[in-house]
């Protein structure tokens, strides 16, 4: 069982099963927050009522707590989750896990870290955030330890965005630091790293304006003049100081290779943070049938996260290719010249492992057919990683977190339709299996403007039961087969590029994307 405070309060085991009510979700939230140690009742009459309690207050809370550790034990948590601990009661995560638990290992692992090293540990503790802490629990004693988590995060922050600016200098972090410094303009950190990435990006003037701007606001606001630090940046900068200048530690190139965007990613919401938190610790595999989306997702998620990975992000279709062709583009990419690419497929990987050592960079890898294609392109060490789709849930691969992408739920498939076409088709959207890719090229048809599709489908699946050359939106094919004996039909999607299309299998959609005609762009696979 999972629990998350590092947001909105969390409790995932094999789903959200979060307590409801706003009693249990105080409680919880303040033994989390104490996991390990016993919260006496008093302290939590004080988080859920604050200064007004009832006269049965603490009979209440013991109440409610026997309550909800009983929720927890029957959504998966061990008997011994919470226990009575004279005063009050304790959280036992021995066989869970916590958000702000992971979050104060990884920095205390990262304060022995220099460079790097410490970057990374720093990166994974700041990605298990989600928001501020504790966001939409009203309760102040419960903020006031929510500010301190704040706090914690803000620091991080900063340790993170200088050691991006020492060892990549300011461009890619430039945009990250320069929204939270706006969002904490007191900061005098934030501001320095702020003005250090302006100038290093080749904004001198910017960097100077952010200088001047802090002052004024210390000026009005408190009365003061920055501190020492900053000042003396200031003069470095005004100065042209050839030390600020100096060569980033890891200077390379850096790729930008993802496929766009998917611009309406319907009904994913939760999937998208869990494959998120998982990228944290290691590869990610999507599996699932062709036409689910799981192209769509992945893209999505990868956009998402772009930032995290600021070393870049590499991207490989691999349903055509070789793992050793692809190490050939990466190291180009990586800014291997082309003739010094090793022509042996082990030294090719140890190149590409050995480069990816001192970066974070994101990998993403679609259409995989086996573990035995990626593991050449698994980095070698902690910091970058792979998220990878397939058809098949790649077992081989061990450390890997997976989730199967399912076909969209019955509301949402319709609500693509709906988009289009203007109305609720329910039918029409089971017709498509629920499927993103199925849904698209009937959606891109409606919107070109072309036949009354839906109409046609339903009246000749109907009429004909047999395998129709119905829908198709440029290059992509799909022929629908439908049962003699029943309706709605499994649907079967043949993409014309390729040379032997999948064979026709109930239940199943083999496809691939394909441009739709004056609708917009699909990358849902």
């Amino acid at each position: 069982m999972r629990f998350r405070v590092l947001g909105s309060l969390e409790v995932q085991a094999d789903g959200l099963c979060t307590p409801r009510g706003p009693r249990k979700q105080k409680i919880l939230a303040s033994l989390v927050l104490n996991a390990g140690r016993v919260v006496t009742v008093d302290q939590l009459v004080d988080a859920v009522w604050e200064l007004d309690p009832p006269a049965t207050a603490a009979r209440q809370i013991r109440n409610t707590t026997t309550e909800l550790r009983r929720d927890l034990v029957a959504q998966g948590a061990p008997a011994s989750v919470i226990t009575a601990g004279g005063p009050g009661f304790l959280l036992d995560l021995t066989d869970c896990w916590s958000d702000v638990s992971a979050f104060e290992q990884r920095l205390a692992t990262a304060q022995h870290l220099t460079g790097p090293d410490a970057l990374v540990e720093l990166c994974h503790a700041l990605a298990l955030w989600r928001g501020p802490a504790l966001n939409g629990l009203r309760s102040e004693p419960l903020r006031t330890a929510a500010r301190v988590l704040d706090e914690r995060r803000l620091t991080a922050l900063e340790r993170r965005f200088g050691l991006e600016i020492d060892l990549n200098g300011g461009a890619d972090v430039l945009e990250e630091v320069s929204a939270v410094a706006e969002q904490h303009p007191f900061r005098e950190g934030l501001v320095a790293h702020l003005m250090r990435a302006h100038y290093l990006a080749g904004r001198q003037a910017d960097a100077l304006a952010a200088y001047h701007r802090l002052r004024t606001l210390l000026d009005e606001e408190l009365g003061v003049e920055p501190g020492q630090p900053v000042r003396d940046l200031y003069e470095r900068i005004l100065r042209q100081d050839p030390a600020l200048s100096a060569a980033p530690a890891a200077e390379h190139l850096i790729p930008r290779q993802l496929p766009p965007a998917p611009r309406d990613l319907r009904g994913r919401a939760e999937l998208v943070e869990q494959i998120s938190a998982d990228l944290t610790d290691g590869p990610v595999v999507l599996s699932g049938p062709d036409g689910a989306g799981k192209s769509a997702l992945a893209a999505h998620v990868a956009h998402q996260l772009a930032a995290r990975y600021p070393g870049g992000q590499l991207y490989a279709d691999l349903s055509h290719t070789t793992a050793f062709d692809v190490l050939g583009r990466f190291l180009r990419a990586l800014g291997v010249a082309p003739s010094d690419v090793p022509a042996d497929a082990d030294e090719r990987t140890a190149t590409y492992r050995t480069l990816l050592a001192s970066r974070r960079v994101l990998v993403l890898l679609d259409d995989a057919a086996s573990a035995q294609q990626i593991q050449p392109l698994l980095p070698g060490y902690p910091g970058s990683t792979l998220l990878i789709t397939s058809r098949r849930s790649l077992a081989a691969l061990r450390d890997a977190a997976r989730h199967v992408v399912p076909a969209l739920d019955e509301r949402d498939a319709a609500t693509m339709l709906l988009d289009a076409a203007g109305s609720e088709d329910a039918a029409s959207a089971s017709l498509c299996g629920r499927l993103p890719l199925a849904l698209s090229v009937v959606a891109g048809r409606l919107a070109a403007g072309s036949d009354p599709i839906i109409a046609r489908l339903r009246d000749r699946l109907v009429g004909q039961r047999a395998l129709l050359d119905e829908l198709t939106a440029g290059d992509l094919d799909a022929a629908i087969a439908v049962p003699a004996a029943r309706l709605p039909a499994p649907v079967t999607w043949h993409d014309q590029r390729r040379s032997r299309p999948p064979p026709c299998e109930a239940g199943r959609v083999a496809a691939e994307q394909g441009p739709l005609p004056n609708a917009a762009p699909d990358t849902q696979r």
